[in-house]
C-alpha cells in the first residue's frame, strides 16, 4: 500500500510540473508563467476549430491593448496557426473575487 501511494505522489508531482512548463510568449504580455500556460491551453482548444490538433502552440506576439485599470486588463495575442494563418485573439484578465485570475478569450474583432 505504501509503495502505491509513493507511486501516485510521484505521478501527480510529474503531471503538475509538466503543467507548469514555461510557455514561450513573446511581446508585451503582463501574464505570469502560470497565467501564460493557462491562456495557451485555452488557445489550443480554440485552434481546434481550425483542425489544429497539435500539442504545440506558437504564440507569435502579444500586445497590451488596455493596461490593468483595477478591474481588468486586455491583451491581443497572435497565434501562428497550423494552417499557416495568423489568428488574433482578445485576451481579458480579470482578478477573481475568490483569488486567482479569470481569463476571457475571443477572436480579435476585425
Amino acid at each position: 500500500m505504501r509503495r502505491s501511494m509513493h507511486g501516485l505522489f510521484v505521478l501527480l508531482l510529474g503531471a503538475s510540473l509538466l503543467g507548469c512548463a514555461a510557455v514561450e510568449v513573446p511581446g508585451e504580455t503582463k501574464a505570469d508563467p502560470a497565467l501564460k500556460a493557462s491562456t495557451a491551453d485555452i488557445l489550443k482548444q480554440l485552434e481546434l476549430a481550425y483542425r489544429c490538433s497539435t500539442l504545440k502552440l506558437t504564440v507569435s506576439g502579444t500586445t497590451v491593448t488596455k493596461p490593468f485599470d483595477g478591474t481588468k486588463s486586455q491583451e491581443k495575442w497572435d497565434v501562428l496557426s497550423c494552417n499557416g494563418e495568423t489568428h488574433s485573439y482578445e485576451v481579458n484578465f480579470t482578478p477573481s473575487p475568490r483569488g486567482g485570475t479569470q481569463i476571457g478569450i475571443r477572436k480579435w474583432p476585425q
